[in-house]
């Protein structure tokens, strides 16, 4: 029998981030949205022009992609969003006592003209959004069990509805590719994470556990 199309229903979307230097474990959980985030992938094609084909192109290039992750919130831990906010693109895991919200030290994106590859890896945050239908039983063997962004900055912070209502945050980041190097946050193996003699890989998002194990995750609070 031919396989026919279904419905996925993945249940709630638990959103969490981390910092570049942490695993999934080490991760922090931000809450739920009011409804499903949205995830917008854009790629950017340039086109190449001869004069053999006139004004026409006669060619594309690729000048890669990058997605814009946004979600309303409405069962949230305001500390760790704003940690995310306050502390976007820095090289410390700053969480707790030692966050300084609307504060970019020396070590962030955007206090050097220049970076190396090992400095950008360990800079900044990923974000990972986790099915829960996916967790322990799977309702279906094709839904993956969520996104991992490995590299992610905040563009836009909201607080959409404040007053006698429920509390509402709007939280918008752009997710950019990164280049995969063995170690750091992911679980697998060099060719799992795309990583081979004389080669690599620049990697938007996974859905695979081998890449970045969802069920590490700590549990959802």
């Amino acid at each position: 029998m031919a396989n026919k199309a279904k419905i996925h229903v993945t249940g709630p979307a638990h959103v969490y981030v981390g910092h570049k230097t942490v695993g999934p474990s080490g991760a922090l959980y931000i809450g739920t949205c009011e409804k499903t985030p949205q995830i917008e992938t854009q790629y950017m094609w340039e086109d190449v022009l001869n004069d053999v084909g006139g004004s026409a192109p006669m060619d594309l290039v690729l000048r890669g992609f990058t997605s814009s992750i946004s979600g309303e919130f409405t069962r949230f831990n305001e500390d760790r969003l704003l940690n995310l906010i306050g502390n976007s693109g820095s090289r410390t895991a700053r969480t707790g006592a030692t966050f300084q919200p609307g504060i970019y030290d020396s070590g962030q994106i955007g206090g050097l003209s220049e970076y190396s590859i090992n400095t950008m890896q360990n800079t900044g945050y990923w974000l990972a959004i986790r099915f829960e239908f996916a967790q322990a039983t799977a309702v279906d063997s094709y839904l993956p069990p969520g996104y991992w962004f490995p590299s992610i900055n905040a563009s836009s912070f909201t607080y959409s509805q404040v007053g006698t209502k429920s509390k509402k945050v709007q939280l918008k980041v752009d997710a950019h590719p990164a280049i995969m190097i063995p170690g750091a946050v992911t679980d697998g193996t060099k060719e799992e994470q795309g990583m081979s003699t004389g080669d690599y890989v620049v990697r938007l998002f996974t859905t695979e556990s081998a890449i970045f194990n969802f069920s590490a995750l700590p549990n959802f609070d």
